[in-house]
């Protein structure tokens, strides 16, 4: 009996214990289990990190469009600056070109080099253009009978040229009268308001002439004259709260005030 017993027992031993082999198993499943849910992780934070390049890379682009049309904004400030400042030197030219035509050849430097303005008030005609000054002519130089002077003596210090007189009007000179043009014939000239500004915008209720404003311009045509413009003024003829007195627009002039 117990040399069975004993056979048995090695040959349980030989063929292994059922026990061991589920621990062993369970534990692989286990094992397969964390590598499952490990792999799982990583895919999940691996798109986590592909959404989250895809939406810097669309914000990134989004950037580059806003710095793009900026950038397309500033070149046409830019542009826009550059076309005013060209009208500005394109007035400016007229401007001076008128001066010289209407008063003449005048020095426009000020005593610090800035550009003295011009009144604009009187006509060119009230300042009779002065005559130009005419240069005495050089007479012939006579040979000197003198002699030579040594060449070891000091030359003679030039002369100093007095100062040109600058044309026009000189600096603290008295302001010339007014010229009375009293004696110049006028021509009259009624301006009326548009008339579509003579009705009222509410009702379309007519306007009435309420008097006006007179104003004289000089003009200088084939013969001198002033224009007197009356400028009609019309009342509405209602009590709408949006009807307003209409007045001719003002004559145009070479010089705004």
């Amino acid at each position: 009996m117990a040399r069975e017993a004993e056979a048995a027992v090695e040959a349980r031993s030989e063929r292994g214990s059922p026990g061991a082999e589920g621990r062993s198993g369970g534990q692989w499943e286990a094992l397969r289990a964390a590598w499952q849910e490990w792999v799982r992780f990583l895919v999940l934070l691996v798109v986590e990190g592909q959404r989250t390049i895809v939406r810097h890379e669309a914000t990134i682009a989004r950037q580059q469009a806003e710095l793009a049309e900026e950038r397309a904004a500033v070149v046409r400030a830019e542009a826009a600056t550059a076309g005013a400042q060209a009208k500005l030197a394109a007035a400016e030219a007229q401007l001076r070109e008128a001066r010289r035509s209407q008063f003449g050849r005048q020095s426009e430097a000020g005593p610090e080099g800035g550009t003295v303005a011009e009144p604009p008030a009187e006509p060119a005609q009230e300042a009779p253009a002065e005559e130009p000054e005419e240069e005495p002519e050089e007479e012939p130089e006579e040979e000197s009978e003198e002699p030579a002077a040594a060449p070891d003596s000091p030359e003679e210090p030039p002369e100093e040229e007095p100062p040109k007189r600058k044309r026009g009007r000189q600096p603290g000179a008295p302001t010339p009268p007014r010229v009375d043009r009293s004696h110049l014939p006028r021509q009259r000239e009624v301006w009326t308001p548009a008339p579509e500004d003579c009705r009222c915008p509410d009702c379309d209720a007519p306007y009435v002439p309420n008097g006006g404003e007179t104003s004289v311009l000089y003009e200088l045509e084939v013969e001198a004259l002033a224009r007197e413009l009356f400028r009609q003024r019309m009342k509405p003829t209602c009590d709408c709260a949006g009807a307003r007195d209409a007045i001719a627009p003002r004559a145009p002039r070479l010089f705004a005030r």
